[in-house]
């Protein structure tokens, strides 16, 4: 039944408490809801030794009120000024024979009277009691109010509005809360007399704190009779899956919070945050009605034991103490080692000294689905066995794992490169891979130049608006290319001149074959002197420079071999086309500018003379001068 409002109540109820020392002022002691300090009003009961706290409570007082939530829960103080508790109960005195109602009023002390009072300010309307509860309320056998939360009744803030706070210290923000039974002013005598009341002196904060107590602004707390919290046991977690588990399996863990002892009834409103040691696991989890609370799922545990515990926190106002649970052990282990292939592709199938022996592995982890790239641990590569000379390390596989080294300290002949993959150890955190040997890879090694090398200068010039190139064979004699002229199409400058006498002259036993390469530099500009006008070049890419055939300008002849048939023109010495190179950049891949084979002989024995025709091209952008470069011949055994 709800509890209602009715006018003019306070006159009907107001009351003097004759008190010694009356006007002095006091201060409360102690922290959150425990006061240790008696206030001047509770001067010694003398006719209710039943009453709690006796004889140190209010004369006119028969006994205490305990307030609950909704959930039964018993509190000793809230958050909002706009509800005391849901429900009240009175302890100590009985009620009054027959009694079935209950009336609830509120009353403030004032220090300046001569004798210090209470002056009523509001009361409830009847109750009929008991009432429909919870079970921790029902198990009063006293007058038990149930209040109407949402028309207002029980609420503090609209009670302290009406109300000027006594600033005496010991007084301020303090009110009485009271409850009579079987209705005001039903006339009674003795102990039952209507001058006595249950009650319980709490303090309020509508604007700043009443106490150095830390009670927030908007919320409550019972200061006298002094509360006691219930002690609370946390049992340690209960993981969701046994100890040990593999790194990376999702577990939460769960507890249960009890009133008094482990075992106990669970306590119905807190919270609990479990940790791995210092660290939170997840979020703060509210307890459900018995007293139960589970943490998020975690699926980053390292592999480590781990210590976990839960720690219970009271909801603000319940009477109970926080407490910590034991310690649960859990552990955490690495997965299983994954297994692993190891590929293999050799650079090239054959290398001439010194040119570098170059091979990529592959790591592939087969455990996985899908398989999946190995980066973690290094690969030893090994020369013709699988614990051969090693011919390099990779000890990072996140770029490829690669290997180029040397082949002059390489014999020359066939040759297998085997990679063998170390797998890891104590990979964390997760699983470690097992180690993996690649087939063999071939290639074969050739022994490097047989002659020197000849280095020949050439030169041309560019008259005003045409471009002239001039080139020497050797010393101070130079061959000279005729003044570059603009091609049919007018897009780049070029000219030609037989280049002949270009001799090999092979005396090694054993007639062996050989090829001739040539490679040219970039030509450069060296006179006249000075800057060059702006938005041209000053130099003619080696790529632009060429040995290109032209029928009978064309001859062989050897001293050891006749047959035309043993000796060859390279097909892939070209000219790259001027207008698709700029000149002072990497440009192109055409010419003589990164070399080119320009004769086999398969019998190398005796002298060789080869004459061709030397083509220079330039852009239209070359600024006119001497230009000067080189040519240079190189013969490799074939």
């Amino acid at each position: 039944m709800k509890l209602k409002h009715k006018a003019g109540m306070a006159a009907a109820v107001s009351l003097a408490v004759v008190v010694a020392g009356a006007g002095t002022a006091f201060a409360y002691t102690g922290t959150g809801t425990t006061n240790t300090t008696t206030p001047p009003w509770e001067t010694g009961n003398t006719l209710f030794p039943s009453a709690p706290n006796y004889p140190n409570l209010d004369p006119n007082s028969k006994g205490g009120i305990l307030f609950y939530d909704a959930n039964g829960n018993q509190i000793a103080g809230g958050s909002s000024l706009s509800n005391i508790g849901t429900y009240l109960a009175t302890t100590g005195t009985p009620a009054r024979p027959n009694g079935t109602l209950a009336n609830m009023l509120f009353a403030v002390p004032d220090h300046t009277k001569p004798t210090i009072q209470w002056t009523p300010i509001g009361a409830t309307g009847s109750n009929a009691f008991p009432v429909a509860a919870p079970g921790p309320v029902l198990a009063s056998t006293v007058p038990v109010a149930t209040l109407n939360t949402s028309g207002g009744e029980g609420s503090i803030a609209s009670i302290a509005g009406v109300i000027t706070n006594d600033p005496t210290t010991g007084y301020d923000h303090i009110l009485q809360v009271r409850v009579k039974d079987s209705g005001i002013g039903v006339p009674t005598t003795g102990l039952n007399s209507n001058n006595y009341y249950w009650s319980a002196d709490i303090e309020y904060n509508n604007t700043t704190s009443a106490f150095t107590d830390g009670l927030a602004v908007g919320a409550w707390k019972v200061v006298y009779p002094a509360v006691v919290n219930q002690s609370t046991v946390t049992d340690a977690p209960i993981p969701s899956l046994a100890s040990p588990q593999q790194y990376g399996t999702s577990v939460s863990f769960s507890t249960t919070v009890h009133v008094g002892t482990a075992g106990g009834t669970g306590v119905t409103a807190g919270t609990v945050q479990f940790f791995d040691g210092a660290s939170q696991i997840g979020a703060t989890k509210p307890v459900n009605g018995s007293g139960q609370a589970t943490s998020d799922a975690t699926t980053t545990l390292s592999i480590a034991t781990h210590s976990i515990t839960a720690v219970y926190t009271p909801a603000a106002g319940a009477l109970f103490n926080g407490s910590t649970s034991g310690i649960t052990s859990f552990q955490v282990t690495q997965a299983g080692a994954h297994n692993t292939t190891t590929g293999l592709v050799v650079g090239t199938a054959s290398v001439t000294q010194p040119a570098p022996v170059t091979a990529t592995a592959t790591v592939t982890d087969t455990t996985a689905s899908p398989n999946a790239n190995v980066t973690a641990g290094s690969v030893v590569f090994h020369l013709d066995s699988a614990a051969g000379t090693i011919l390099g390390t990779d000890s990072n596989g996140a770029d490829g794992w690669t290997l180029s080294a040397p082949s002059g300290s390489i014999p020359a002949g066939s040759h297998t490169i085997y990679a063998v993959y170390s797998g890891t150890t104590n990979q964390s955190p997760s699983f470690d891979w097992n180690g993996s040997t690649s087939g063999p890879g071939s290639f074969t090694v050739i022994t490097g130049a047989v002659s020197n090398t000849d280095v020949q200068n050439i030169e041309t010039s560019i008259a005003a608006g045409t471009v002239t190139i001039v080139t020497d064979y050797s010393g101070t004699a130079k061959l000279v290319v005729p003044a570059l002229q603009l091609n049919g199409t007018g897009t780049f400058f070029t000219n030609n001149v037989p280049f002949g006498h270009i001799q090999v002259n092979d005396q090694r036993p054993g007639n062996l074959g050989y090829d001739l390469f040539a490679q040219s530099s970039t030509l450069t500009r060296t006179a006249p002197a000075g800057p060059i006008a702006s938005g041209t070049v000053g130099t003619i890419d080696s790529h632009n420079v060429g040995f290109t055939s032209v029928g009978q300008d064309l001859g062989w002849t050897s001293t050891a071999d006749t047959s035309s048939s043993n000796v060859s023109y390279a097909s892939d010495a070209t000219v790259q086309a001027a207008n698709a190179v700029q000149p002072g950049a990497a440009a192109g891949s055409g010419g003589l500018g990164d070399g080119a084979k320009i004769a086999h002989a398969n019998h190398g024995y005796g002298n060789l003379v080869i004459k061709a025709l030397l083509t220079i091209n330039a852009p239209l952008n070359t600024y006119y001068g001497t230009y000067d470069g080189t040519i240079t011949f190189t013969a490799y055994s074939a």
